[in-house]
């Protein structure tokens, strides 16, 4: 998994996680991949949930133990998650799969350990943003990053490898076994102007996409 650390205060967003939170409810079992230092998974566990977390920082992930969530300090892409089948009621994946390489793998692994019935929730950066497909059509770069050490757009690079659209990753998620339940946003964004409203109405041109899929017992 390609990780550049530039802090999650980048590109964190608290409706994002209010979302979660809205469809997560409470008396689950919860795998956070990617919970960096546990502020959101400690939101899970304190609405009743029995949280887990991945996380390939070493001092994040410390961060994050001593919340009180069970964290694994791995790569996800490189070593065995070493969780039973059929444990989790819900995996989360914040802002992860535009960092992974191998998604066909990484979402095999979802779904093994999800139980039948289970949910994933993934959010990622939306390649058709508005503001993206207005950059697109001025030749510019629409914040598609080809260097780990090269700013985009004067904006430091975080280590994206993948870029979806709304269809791409719901046909991803088809092709492995989910069935995509609800696709929302958190926010639009264009120059100075920001909503959260019309995000949720028009989630394909807001800047981040928010998935909640189901996994399908076929």
């Amino acid at each position: 998994m390609t990780v550049v650390d530039k802090s999650m205060d980048l590109g964190y967003s608290s409706k994002k996680t209010e979302i979660f939170l809205n469809w997560l409810g409470t008396n689950k079992i919860v795998l956070d991949l990617g919970c960096y230092d546990g502020r959101d998974s400690k939101k899970f566990i304190g609405q009743g949930n029995t949280v887990h977390g991945i996380e390939v920082l070493q001092k994040p992930a410390k961060k994050a133990e001593k919340l009180g969530i069970k964290v694994k300090n791995i790569d996800i892409e490189k070593q065995s998650w070493e969780y039973k089948p059929n444990t989790f009621d819900v995996v989360i994946c914040g802002d992860i799969i535009e960092h992974v390489i191998d998604v066909d793998t990484f979402l095999t692994n979802i779904k093994d350990v999800l139980k039948s019935g289970g949910e994933v929730y993934i959010s990622t950066p939306n390649l058709a943003s508005i503001g993206r497909r207005l950059l697109l059509l001025l030749g510019k770069n629409p914040f598609i990053e080809v260097s780990n050490i090269d700013k985009v757009n004067g904006f430091p690079a975080v280590g994206h490898v993948r870029y979806f659209t709304k269809t791409s990753l719901t046909r991803l998620l088809n092709h492995h076994g989910f069935e995509v339940v609800k696709v929302t946003s958190d926010n639009i964004n264009l120059g100075g102007f920001s909503s959260a409203k019309l995000a949720e109405m028009f989630p394909t041109f807001s800047w981040r996409l928010i998935v909640k899929a189901i996994k399908s017992d076929v």
